[in-house]
Order: C-alpha cells, then sequence, then structure tokens
C-alpha cells in the first residue's frame, strides 16, 4: 500500500478522506493525549501526514526512516509497543517511499546522532518518560533535519512537529508550524487546514 496525497482528487475530497482516516484509526472520541490512542492506530495516521511534507523526498533519499527513541525505566514497554506497530507499516510507502523502523534509545545527544545516521532516520517519534530530554533531542532534530513525532501533546507544546490529540471533543492532527520548518519540512496547506496549527 502506498501512502501519497491522492493528486487526482479535489482538495475538498482529500480533506475529507483524511479526516475520515483520522477518525476511524483513532477511534472516536475521549482521548486526551496521543500516548492513549491506540499507537498501531496512531502510526498510520502519522505516515499519512509525512506524506503531504513536500520536502520529504529530498530528506528521505531511498527510504523513509522512521526511529523511536524511548529511555530506560518506567515506559519500555510503551516503547516496545511503538516499535512494533510502527514496524507493522513495513509494507507501507510513504509518497511512495518504503519505510524503513530504527528503535533508538536515548543515552545523550552524541548516541542520538549516531542513532539517526547509522538508521538513516528522516523523522523520530519520540516515546513517553523525555520529557526533560526535550530540549536536547530538538536541538539534533534541527541540526539533522528530522521530523518529529510527538507521543504526548506537551511535547508538540514544547517544539516537536506532529501529533493526534483530541481538541473539542474529536481526534485532530497537531502541527507546530515553527518547529515543521526548522526540521526542514514544508506541508501542504491542505494539510494545515486540516490540523490544529501551533504558531
Amino acid at each position: 500500500m502506498t501512502i501519497r496525497p491522492p493528486a487526482t482528487q479535489s482538495s475538498g475530497t482529500r480533506a475529507a478522506l483524511f479526516v475520515a482516516l483520522i477518525l476511524s484509526l483513532v477511534g472516536g472520541r475521549g482521548v486526551a493525549y496521543a500516548s492513549d490512542v491506540d499507537v498501531t492506530r496512531q502510526a498510520l495516521v502519522l505516515a499519512r501526514a509525512l506524506a503531504y511534507d513536500r520536502n520529504l523526498p529530498d530528506r528521505a533519499g531511498a527510504t523513509v526512516g522512521i526511529g523511536v527513541l524511548y529511555k530506560t525505566g518506567d515506559h519500555e514497554d510503551s516503547a516496545k509497543k511503538a516499535y512494533e506497530s510502527f514496524s507493522a507499516l513495513g509494507g507501507v510507502k510513504v509518497g511512495g517511499l518504503p519505510v524503513e523502523i530504527t528503535l533508538v534509545e536515548w543515552h545523550d545527544a552524541d548516541t542520538l546522532i549516531n542513532g539517526i545516521e547509522s538508521g538513516g532516520i528522516d523523522a523520530l517519534y519520540v516515546c513517553a518518560g523525555l520529557t526533560d530530554q526535550v530540549e536536547a533531542i530538538k536541538q539534533v532534530s534541527r541540526a539533522k533535519r528530522v521530523l518529529t513525532l510527538a507521543s504526548q501533546r506537551s511535547y508538540v507544546e514544547a517544539g516537536m512537529t506532529l501529533g493526534v490529540f483530541e481538541n473539542a471533543g474529536e481526534p485532530k492532527l497537531a502541527v507546530n508550524l515553527p518547529a515543521s520548518k526548522a526540521e526542514g519540512a514544508s506541508f501542504s496547506a491542505e494539510l494545515l487546514r486540516l490540523a490544529e496549527v501551533i504558531r
């Protein structure tokens, strides 16, 4: 299956399809944080959103590398589930490119840089338990032009790029626009019209 913005449909139809995808994958109302959304469904929504980054082909090269960043401790089980969920995207193509998933353990900024470079990572899903490391992660992601995918709303509010959260009783994609630009992304206007845009 290939995930890409369908060029042959009207913008209204594309918008409606994307909204329907988010609603069906997230599974309805009452979700407080992206970490509470089933991560398998969340992975699909975030992959769908990546396809709307017009700079992705230049950043990604031959594959779209997605890293799952975690810290040893209380959240290791959720990190494992996130890795398994993103790995299930192995047969999916984003913008026509195959997806490769890498598990990255946080130690410090240098080991994150090494993980990004060795894993060919273009987008980084940041698991729960890394609140104290958000600033360091942002510095690396912006220097390496890697898009951050947040497991918690607080991460997006603190300057990471994408997440899926509840808004007015419904799940909605959130985009931190300054963060996306700092990380080298250029999202299409049709995606931004569907999202909660943090400026």
